[in-house]
């Protein structure tokens, strides 16, 4: 039975209701299974269940979340953008950055032996090389 057979593979949404259940069913049509929690004993369960390989949850969030089990954390708040909102150039409303924040669930949920970061350098079951930039 190989590692990625057995590795926790669902993403834990900690949000309140409407945001988690909006925010899981965004990641259920990218093909990744969630959790959907708004409670402390709800994520308590989810992560004592051991099926999470990582969380979603807001900035006042992470430290609980870590405090119950050591998990890679999304912080929602940070794919929040100003941006102005056509009533006049002081009025700003905030945009979601839905690409980078899916490109950033990409990214986690790969298996840690096979991240690559673009330009970066990329490990590979103990193997690291010079990611290729596409120069020359």
């Amino acid at each position: 039975m190989s590692l990625e057979a057995i590795r926790p593979n669902k993403i834990l949404v900690f949000l309140p209701k409407a945001a988690a259940n909006m925010i899981a069913t965004k990641l259920a049509e990218r093909g990744h299974e969630s959790i959907a929690v708004s409670t402390v004993p709800e994520v308590f369960e989810a992560l004592r269940s051991d099926n999470c390989s990582l969380a979603v949850t807001t900035r006042p969030e992470i430290d609980l979340l870590r405090s119950m089990r050591p998990i890679p954390v999304v912080n929602l708040e940070v794919f929040f953008h100003a941006a102005p909102s056509g009533d006049g150039p002081l009025t700003m409303s905030k945009r979601f950055d839905g690409s980078a924040f899916m490109k950033r669930i990409e990214f986690l949920a790969q298996p840690t032996g096979r991240r690559v970061v673009p330009g970066l350098v990329a490990y590979d079951q103990g193997r690291v090389a010079v990611a290729d930039l596409g120069e020359g």
